[in-house]
């Protein structure tokens, strides 16, 4: 027969040690505001959801072995688990920033514009080719930028997934970016209904969404919230105009 567990705390104990609960347990630093709410724990939570996908796509990954699979599906495992590995890093952030800390980030280097676009764009084509639309980049050959090559993926992919989402089918987003006098601009143009002149401002602070954003899915205001900091803590800015022909373009640009 099975021993029991000792689940009291007052009967654990070792010789030496006064009868009470033994513990490893220390403190971390309390999140923002003291106890933790409801966000710190589905943060946590969601960690470990990750934990599980990573573990599963690895499952996979041995199960097939050496079994000849359609491309599609050899890119959507291999999407899958970039995507794992990329949101644990995006949870353990947001877990750092519940504790009034910032997370660690590289050190800027120099790196070709071309390659993190076209990662950026492959990561938003699936969801894009399934409402029908397509996507096209060009830009200046050679344009370089110094920055954190994650950070700046997010950018694109926020700014793509931001012109996906009011694009029709049949309709297509254009990618275009350029290294001129010490700047590099990215814009990325749809032919979407277009931003009023009185929100284009408000669409860029955290938490705003235009009264006519179509609600597909939790969209909280951030992504262009995002895009604007990150540019300001390099030296530039992000903004928003109206298209001649309809559609709207967003533009990064930093130092």
């Amino acid at each position: 027969m099975a021993t029991r567990m000792n689940v009291r705390p007052e009967e654990a104990s070792v010789p030496g040690e006064q009868p009470g609960m033994r513990s490893d347990v220390w403190a971390v630093r309390s999140p923002v505001g003291g106890d933790p709410g409801p966000v710190a724990f589905a943060v946590h939570d969601a960690k470990n959801m990750v934990g599980v996908l990573a573990a599963n796509v690895d499952v996979l990954r041995r199960a097939l072995g050496d079994a000849r699979l359609p491309t599609a599906a050899v890119q959507a495992l291999a999407d899958i688990e970039e995507a794992a590995f990329r949101l644990n890093g995006l949870v353990r952030e947001a877990l750092v920033g519940l504790q009034g800390r910032e997370a660690p980030r590289p050190a800027p280097r120099r790196l070709r514009v071309a390659p993190m676009v076209t990662a950026a764009v492959e990561r938003m084509r699936p969801a894009a080719r399934a409402r029908g639309i397509r996507i096209v980049e060009m830009g200046t050959e050679g344009a370089c930028a110094t920055i954190d090559a994650d950070l700046f993926e997010r950018v694109i992919v926020n700014l793509l997934e931001n012109a996906v989402r009011f694009s029709a089918p049949g309709d297509t987003v254009e990618v275009e970016y350029e290294h001129r006098n010490g700047r590099l601009t990215l814009a990325v143009g749809d032919r979407g209904p277009g931003v009023p002149e009185d929100a284009r401002e408000q669409i860029f602070e955290s938490y705003r969404r235009h009264d006519g954003e179509r609600g597909e899915g939790a969209h909280f205001g951030l992504g262009l919230a995002f895009c604007r900091e990150v540019a300001k803590a390099h030296g530039g800015d992000a903004w928003a105009f109206n298209r001649a022909g309809g559609g709207a373009c967003f533009v990064f640009e930093i130092v």
